[in-house]
């Protein structure tokens, strides 16, 4: 077979694992994968049964028939498989690949499945918890595998627990920038969503969770966007310490016609105090441009000190994270130069907590907030404590 096979997704050849799971965004070439797996793997075994499976399927029409048709005419299977109505059928053993909806199945139905020893549930994100407690027994034989392909809705998805700490699994995360062989016009379709709507680019395209953007900080307040940063304006520079879970997170920006631009970024998790200097030499033009740093790391700061860098402790006092939301809010709009991806990342990812009942408080959640702290500590000369009175002077 003159099979296309995006490198990333060479080990699920490759893998001995239970559980294959493709996940991630548009493009990514997913679902074709899994199509030439089944296929290669039918070809191989003539007797192999497989079932393709979504929690709902209306129609036959609705499945994924119509792309193992359309693989098997490309690969020039006709040879090895004939083309029923509802089904595809080997021509050389007893194998066949049929495609069903898990809804329709019960506990005594789902029975009819045991004969079966390749699944694929497509559109994985969708799946129940009680759909997949009647699958993952059922497909049971020695050598059986059950492979997934979804795009993340949400961590708390069904599926995404089967691929939680499970030692007899594989999950590979791809996305249409891993796919050498995704169309054009789907790279296109991509960067125009990243111009307009970050956030749905993130979960359409990347494969993230989709969020609830209700409770963004910066609800329609940014955009990604690419533009020259002008000589004649002054940069602010911010700078917040981690290590072995949290990154080092360095921002630069600047501000003009009562918009915010933010124009550079650096850093990573694990850069040693000795290494932070590279952090800061991406984002600033000079060696004596001012950067203000997490004052709550007075040893670090220290440290670039004396490395010659112009760098001093942020103020902070009580609300001073919610004063600087507030003055960063305060901009007509935000732009992220689309270099700026963990940028522009936290920024669709920042937010309120929830309550039970679905209601956002004011309350933030402690994550996603790195580069957040960043780009707040590069304007710690120009925040004030909302119990002054704040003017704007640009």
């Amino acid at each position: 077979m003159n099979l296309q096979i995006p490198k990333i997704f060479e080990p699920m050849y490759k893998s001995k694992k239970r559980y294959k799971g493709l996940s991630g965004g548009r493009g990514s070439s997913k679902s074709w994968t899994i199509a030439d797996y089944i296929l290669v793997k039918s070809v191989q075994d003539p007797n192999l049964s497989t079932v393709c499976l979504r929690e709902v399927q209306l129609s036959i029409k609705h499945s994924s028939k119509k792309l193992l048709e359309d693989r098997i005419n490309t690969l020039g299977l006709n040879a090895h498989f004939e083309i029923l109505s509802n089904e595809i059928r080997s021509k050389l053993g007893t194998g066949q690949i049929i495609f069903k909806g898990l809804r329709d199945y019960t506990a005594d139905s789902i029975k009819s499945l045991e004969g079966f020893s390749l699944a694929w549930v497509e559109e994985a994100q969708t799946i129940t918890k009680h759909s997949l407690e009647l699958l993952t027994p059922t497909i049971r034989a020695e050598g059986s595998e059950i492979l997934f392909s979804w795009n993340p809705k949400s961590e708390d998805d069904a599926v995404e627990e089967i691929f939680r700490d499970n030692p007899n699994s594989i999950l590979i995360k791809a996305n249409y920038t891993d796919n050498k062989f995704c169309p054009t016009s789907i790279k296109e379709e991509a960067e125009e969503m990243a111009r307009k709507d970050y956030e749905n680019y993130l979960h359409i395209y990347m494969g993230e969770y989709k969020t609830r953007s209700d409770s963004q900080v910066y609800k329609d307040k940014f955009s990604v966007e690419a533009f020259e940063t002008p000589h004649d304006v002054d940069r602010y520079f911010g700078l917040d310490f981690g290590f072995s879970v949290d990154p080092t997170a360095g921002v630069s920006c600047y501000i003009k016609d009562k918009c915010l631009y933010i124009d550079r970024e650096s850093g990573g998790v694990g850069i040693e105090i000795n290494d932070t200097y590279l952090v800061v030499d991406e984002i600033i033009d000079r060696k004596n441009d001012l950067i203000y740093g997490d004052s709550a790391r007075p040893e670090t700061i220290s440290f670039i000190k004396k490395q010659g860098y112009n760098i001093v402790g942020v103020k902070k006092w009580a609300g001073s994270i919610e004063d600087g939301i507030s003055y960063i809010r305060g901009f007509e709009h935000i732009y992220i130069h689309p270099r700026c991806k963990n940028t522009a990342k936290e920024f669709v990812k920042y937010s309120y907590k929830v309550d039970r009942a679905g209601n956002v408080t004011s309350k933030l959640v402690d994550k996603h907030n790195h580069y957040m702290d960043g780009l707040r500590y590069s304007l710690g000369g120009l925040i004030q404590s909302s119990k002054k009175v704040t003017s704007w002077d640009y």
